[in-house]
């Protein structure tokens, strides 16, 4: 049995960050609608919104540069782990162990567990004693 689960701790909190930025710009709209405030309240709530927006784009931007900082860091490390994989399928041992664990039954949800992983940040495999799951998964 497959079961998954999505989870993006790091979104959450963003969109905690960026609710609570338009919710006090919402706050600043309805105050700078008051008719009744001094021209000083207005220049004040017009200040307060231009920092507001500021913190807002600045996050935007430090959002923006860590996606491409993980992107590359990623990148690098699929890189080394592709090498590693080139250079073990040369070693006889490792054809041996190879054949072994392609007959454990978890092998036969290799493409399905593949797809899960690709569209969800962590899936939960469940199985028998022995059917593969450490070794393979």
């Amino acid at each position: 049995a497959v079961a998954y689960v999505t989870s993006d701790v790091a979104d959450a909190s963003e969109n905690a960050r960026d609710g609570f930025i338009d919710s006090f710009m919402h706050l600043i709209g309805a105050a700078a609608g008051d008719e009744e405030k001094s021209t000083n309240d207005d220049l004040f709530t017009d200040d307060i919104a231009e920092q507001a927006r500021a913190i807002k784009e600045k996050l935007e931007r430090e959002k923006q540069l860590a996606a491409k900082a993980d992107a590359s860091k990623h990148s690098e490390t699929s890189k080394k782990l592709k090498a590693q994989l080139e250079s073990s399928r040369n070693d006889q041992k490792w054809r041996q162990l190879y054949e072994k664990r392609s007959n454990l039954p978890i092998a036969l949800l290799k493409d399905e567990l593949l797809e899960r992983l690709r569209s969800h940040d962590a899936i939960v495999v469940c199985g028998e004693t022995g059917c593969g799951k450490t070794t393979q998964v």
